[in-house]
């Protein structure tokens, strides 16, 4: 039996980079565009091949890299609206809001608190391996273990990886919450790694069945599994390194709230 853990699993196969340049910004546009836009048609095709909008402007961005081809394997953004300015929102605020009930969320929370939304998560299809997998720009972990070979086995964890840095940049900025519109399945998912979302609204048809969800905090890391854990730790510290770089000092944005 193997002795190698999920954080030596994922390190061998991925690497977690943050999009601080405009070269590695164009990279997380493309992988968007080439999932939402021409593979599932959520939006318009263009010229540019990109697909970016207006809270791009306040976004922190992630990808993750396969090792053994040295190509991005996915994306994910961490809106950070500045509380200080009103024309400034959060992605769900502006097309989910009506279908946040009172008793689930209360919104009028957000005027009180910092917060930011993990959105835009977004894996190439040639990360996506399985028939079930066909409508979802994320990968799953399977039904049935052990009829996966090679590195397409891994590639459930790479949804988890982006998530867990999104995680990190959250443990390190100044926010108190963090949101996300995502799959009742992969809420589960991350649910029995100890990362416990909470919903917050009705599911909605908002590309694809979806419920907004939320988590404080101080929950991010509170109840995460021991291996879920390592893996956290690992990301957080690569993270931490880039965050210290002479590019990240260069972000306007990170300078914001990250200091």
């Amino acid at each position: 039996m193997s002795s190698e853990t999920l954080c030596d699993e994922f390190n061998s196969y991925f690497r977690v980079v943050l999009a601080l340049t405009p070269e590695l910004q164009k990279e997380v546009f493309c992988i968007r565009y080439n999932v939402f836009a021409k593979e599932f048609g959520w939006e318009e095709l263009s010229a540019e091949e990109m697909e970016r909008d207006d809270f791009d402007r306040y976004s922190i961005h992630c990808l993750i890299y396969h090792n053994r081809t040295n190509t991005p394997a996915g994306c994910v953004r961490l809106v950070i609206p500045d509380p200080i300015d009103a024309s400034q929102m959060a992605p769900f605020e502006k097309y989910c809001a009506a279908h946040i009930a009172k008793e689930q969320f209360d919104l009028a929370i957000l005027d009180r608190v910092s917060y930011g939304e993990a959105s835009r998560l977004a894996v190439p299809s040639s990360f996506r391996r399985r028939k079930d997998e066909s409508r979802s720009a994320v990968p799953f972990p399977p039904e049935n273990t052990g009829e996966e070979h090679g590195d397409k086995r891994h590639f459930p964890h790479i949804a988890m990886g982006l998530y867990l840095a999104g995680m990190a940049i959250v443990d390190l900025a100044s926010i108190d919450y963090v949101f996300a519109m995502m799959e009742p399945r992969l809420a589960r998912h991350l649910h029995r790694f100890g990362v416990l979302f909470q919903q917050g609204s009705d599911v909605m048809d908002y590309h694809g069945l979806r419920a907004l969800y939320y988590i404080p905090k101080e929950d991010l890391t509170r109840h995460l599994t021991g291996g879920m854990k390592e893996l956290y730790e690992s990301i957080r510290s690569s993270v931490l390194q880039q965050l210290v770089s002479p590019a990240a000092k260069e972000n306007i944005h990170l300078k914001t709230h990250i200091g």
